[in-house]
């Protein structure tokens, strides 16, 4: 499926806020590989290097890079000269712009990557790190397909590995007498793998529960979890959590393009020749980028589960002849920000106080 290695793949991906990010991967036949990317137009070209193990799930043809990143990058396997870079949630990604890496050089023969007999660790993004994995915070179901997760804020059904502290976790599911597949909200600290899935013979990720927090039952992913992890009743983020469609699959937070629609009650307009504002969180660092209207915007975001903060860096400061108030207002509202939800399409940031203040919705350049 990848040909002979070790073999090098390359090419550019698009970036928010520069000309394009270089990407140069190395895969070597043990099971390792480096990863060099390069930011180009920005001052200097910076470039970082990873290091890490890579492994094939031959079912559906994707290649996981997985090491010192904040998260894992997975690929979908084209043919064996071309590797098309997923989303966040394993899904390709819909644009007209380029996400292929295409091989360039090999060498030697093709050696893959064993099944591992335990889970390769993979850090998801936005996890708080402790001493025993990370806190997360999801909805748990055990059906005929085997027990299951969806972190909040996702959309891709996670199995849950057999081994850890997931024993407590479905002994504790199956004494709350809730009906087989109805989820459940459980808090675990764990971690998200890479590995052999329970029942079945082929890769994909997996939770590991390294300790079981608890069950909450009747309570659900609300979208304005601030701080206390809890909408307030009669606030507009409790009423976007009755009225989010379920059906739609959630756009990932991260590596999509958002484009800014309201500004509290006021609709976002873009004047004849300007830039419409938008947003991006880049998914490999907590850098995030976008548009004003006029200037460019970005700087540093914070997340945790469903808390999410902003702290603006130095951007450009043109004055336009139209859209500066409109954009006033998108910088002051974005730097009070303290929450997020997606449902289908459209993001919506809140305030510490549970009210909806941004609006966006996913979309190309």
């Amino acid at each position: 499926m990848l040909g002979t290695l070790p073999a090098r793949y390359s090419g550019i991906l698009p970036c928010a806020d520069c000309e394009g990010i270089r990407h140069d991967l190395d895969l070597r036949p043990d099971g390792s590989f480096s990863l060099r990317i390069e930011y180009l137009g920005r001052p200097g070209n910076p470039a970082f290097v990873y290091d890490g193990r890579w492994v094939l799930d031959g079912a559906d043809g994707t290649l996981t890079l997985s090491g010192d990143r904040e998260r894992p990058l997975s690929f979908a396997i084209k043919d064996n000269a071309t590797l098309r870079l997923l989303d966040g949630a394993g899904r390709e990604i819909l644009s007209n712009q380029n996400y292929d890496l295409v091989r360039i050089g090999q060498s030697g023969s093709t050696r893959l990557l064993p099944a591992p007999s335990a889970p390769v660790v993979l850090s998801p993004p936005g996890a708080v790190g402790g001493a025993s994995g990370h806190l997360l915070r999801g909805l748990y179901a055990a059906g005929s397909d085997g027990p299951q997760f969806v972190e909040c804020g996702g959309s891709r059904p996670i199995a849950v590995a057999t081994h850890g502290e997931s024993r407590d976790l479905a002994a504790a599911y199956q004494r709350s007498a809730r009906q087989p597949g109805e989820p459940t909200l459980v808090e675990v600290q764990g971690q998200i793998a890479f590995g052999p899935l329970p029942g079945a013979d082929r890769l994909g990720r997996v939770l590991v529960v390294d300790r079981f927090i608890g069950l909450r039952p009747g309570e659900t992913c609300t979208p304005a979890e601030v701080r206390a992890n809890a909408v307030t009743p009669g606030t507009e983020a409790a009423e976007a959590a009755a009225s989010a469609p379920a059906a739609a699959p959630d756009a990932p937070l991260r590596n999509t393009y958002w484009k800014l629609t309201r500004i509290g009650s006021q609709t976002v307009t873009t004047p004849p020749g300007s830039t419409e504002p938008h947003l991006v969180l880049n998914p490999d660092i907590q850098r995030f980028s976008g548009n004003g209207g006029c200037n460019g915007i970005g700087g540093e975001f914070f997340l945790d589960g469903h808390y999410l903060t902003f702290s603006s860096g130095a951007g450009t400061l043109m004055a336009c002849d139209d859209g500066m108030e409109q954009e006033r207002a998108y910088r002051e509202v974005l730097a009070r920000t303290e929450g997020w939800s997606v449902a289908g399409d459209r993001l919506t940031l809140y305030d510490r106080d549970g009210n909806a203040t941004l609006r966006y919705e996913a979309g190309y350049r």
